[in-house]
């Protein structure tokens, strides 16, 4: 079985590294998350990395407040590190990788799903949120290869994967020769050009 935390550390690394970039002026900027202004997709980071860790810690993550971070005011961004903290350190607490985790906005899945998940997701929140700020981070391209590993085995037009109302856009199409980070976000439904298209 194949430890993916690292893929989680290095996601939540670039995470953090975008949102200290974010200033006063960028809360009302657009996202490539459509209808997302920056304010939006960092109260949704910040309440999902409170979602998965109490998750992880045991407790009950029935309630929207925890993954909707309704209680974070109208800026996010004091929020983030304690966030971020907490998650890092849930997910490592869990040395075995064995074991399901019970969450609410997904249902309960096993732990290896859950490293992934959040995995896959903040590194794809890092471009989007350096995107929305004209700072697109240039990702790890061994992180992009263990992503596209990934991605290319789940059920291809699953609409609770892809699509309206799911996690990621419906993907499109780029050539197989475009560097791994261009595919991942081709696959997870983000144009690397995002503004010029998409």
């Amino acid at each position: 079985m194949t430890d993916r935390r690292p893929l989680h550390w290095l996601g939540m690394y670039y995470s953090s590294k975008a949102v200290s970039l974010v200033q006063d002026a960028d809360l009302d900027k657009p996202t490539p998350c459509d209808g997302w202004m920056v304010r939006d997709l960092l109260r949704h980071m910040i309440g999902h990395n409170r979602g998965f860790a109490s998750a992880l810690e045991g407790h009950q993550t029935t309630e929207l407040g925890i993954w909707g971070g309704l209680d974070l005011g109208v800026d996010p961004r004091r929020h983030w590190a304690e966030s971020a903290r907490r998650v890092v350190a849930a997910f490592a607490t869990r040395s075995a990788q064995a074991g399901d985790v019970p969450l609410s906005v997904f249902g309960v899945v096993p732990l290896t799903q859950a490293v992934r998940m959040h995995a896959i997701d903040y590194l794809l929140h890092a471009w989007d949120l350096g995107a929305a700020l004209g700072r697109k981070p240039v990702l790890d391209e061994g992180a992009c290869l263990d992503v596209l590993d990934i991605v290319v085995s789940w059920p291809a037009g699953h609409p609770e994967i892809w699509g309206p109302g799911a996690p990621f856009g419906h993907p499109l199409a780029l050539p197989a020769s475009s560097p791994a980070a261009d595919r991942v976000l081709g696959l997870l439904g983000r144009s690397p050009t995002w503004p010029d298209e998409g």
